[in-house]
């Protein structure tokens, strides 16, 4: 136990003095081999094996499809669906932005690909439309956080992988959850509106406009009923499923939208082999990791003295989710799930926490570790592509992460909002 705290120790100093996440991760594995005197041919072995899943091929099959969304400007045509609907309530643009967030997740499991895509032409329409610049930056930044939440999700995706769960039960657990990110938002929006008289349009869309906008986004809508419907139906996994969606959007990029050409889609793919062979090597390493911290009994020890100290669930949730929502200001989410959830599962389990309810909780932490400092890779996304700077969005986000913390609460200690579907289609 010493060693592995030794360890973790100069792996959290590796990271602050910015050696990348997946060299800090390796350096303190290998130290570990050294230190024990291990054979080093187990690190290849155990970094094959933690990847060798057909399951992980569903990262890179989403993160295209949600690129090529945002290449073939399907983000538009939400956007524009949202503004028809709600662009007449008090708070506007405000609320059509938390609202085309909710649309975009139900297609892509990356907050990063809203962030940069729906997120960045919301708050550009924010802010032409009179609102602050740095607050549209935060209503997009924070609205981010339920695409990994509504199905698909990329986050749980590789938390099934970890926590040996059904990754369908983890997609239909994560829909009422990210409803209420986004309705929570969009209270604290309509309430902050009040005070400060937030622009709005004048007249509601007509009838015949919201049809129109429906027609032009149906297509784009239907992608989530296929891609849930043949995995509840059993007819693909959801790594095929991942396929189906990059084979959906090609087509409607291709011949109904005619936005995508044969360029863009080659350089696509080699942003979502950069991007994804990054999150892979990232898994793999932490594998060695996960190993070694299971080796070392750190699992079993963590549990017998949280459970010495206290065996109130109320008070051991409250502490694990202090220590995400941490660990989520200097790690991203696919490395705190990686090294927690082996830690954390013994202890969850001991207590009677569904491992389906602990994938919802540990997904919306680690999405709120996406927009916080020092860290959050989405707050500097949005406050570099507004040309703004990131204190000042930070102010802003203060109230939305108020707003943020209260829906965690609700997820962490209401069961059923997360359980519920599931329970309902699978039984329980």
């Amino acid at each position: 136990m010493e060693i592995v705290l030794m360890l973790l120790i100069l792996m959290v100093i590796l990271i602050m003095i910015n050696v990348p996440i997946s060299y800090s991760i390796g350096i303190v594995s290998i130290s570990y081999f050294f230190i024990k005197d291990i054979s080093l041919l187990t690190i290849p072995q155990r970094m094959f094996s933690t990847i060798n899943t057909s399951t992980l091929f569903a990262i890179p099959l989403f993160l295209l499809a949600g690129m090529l969304m945002n290449k073939a400007e399907v983000t538009d045509k939400l956007y524009h669906l949202a503004f028809t609907l709600i662009g007449h309530i008090r708070g506007g643009l405000a609320h059509v932005n938390v609202l085309s967030s909710m649309m975009f997740a139900s297609m892509t499991g990356s907050a990063m690909a809203d962030i940069v895509g729906l997120g960045t032409v919301s708050a550009t329409a924010m802010e032409k439309k009179g609102f602050k610049k740095t607050f549209a930056a935060a209503v997009s930044l924070s609205a981010s956080t339920i695409t990994p939440i509504i199905p698909p999700s990329i986050i749980l995706i590789v938390y099934g992988v970890v926590a040996e769960v059904s990754i369908g039960r983890l997609f239909l657990a994560g829909i009422l959850p990210g409803l209420a990110i986004g309705l929570i938002l969009m209270l604290y929006i309509y309430l902050a509106s009040f005070k400060k008289d937030f622009p709005r349009e004048k007249s509601r869309a007509s009838f015949g406009a919201v049809v129109t906008a429906f027609r032009h986004a149906i297509l784009p809508l239907f992608m989530p009923v296929i891609i849930l419907g043949g995995i509840l139906l059993g007819i693909f996994t959801p790594t095929e499923a991942g396929a189906v969606a990059v084979l959906y959007v090609l087509i409607i990029g291709f011949l109904v939208y005619k936005k995508l050409t044969v360029k863009i889609v080659i350089e696509t793919l080699k942003e979502v082999a950069a991007t994804s062979s990054v999150i892979l090597l990232l898994i793999s390493i932490s594998g060695i990791l996960g190993w070694i911290i299971t080796i070392e009994q750190v699992p079993v020890l963590l549990t017998d003295s949280l459970l010495s100290l206290t065996s109130n669930p109320i008070i051991i949730l409250l502490l694990i989710n202090v220590i995400i929502l941490i660990a989520g200001m200097f790690l991203d989410a696919t490395p705190i799930v990686l090294m927690l959830v082996p830690v954390f599962m013994p202890i969850l389990l001991n207590i009677g926490v569904d491992p389906v309810h602990f994938g919802i909780i540990i997904g919306v932490n680690t999405m709120i570790g996406v927009t916080t400092p020092p860290v959050g890779a989405g707050l500097y996304a949005i406050s570099g592509a507004l040309k703004i700077n990131v204190m000042d969005v930070i102010k802003e986000m203060l109230p939305m992460w108020g707003a943020l913390f209260v829906v965690l609460l609700i997820i962490t200690f209401w069961p059923g909002l997360s359980l519920t579907i599931p329970n309902l289609i699978f039984g329980k």
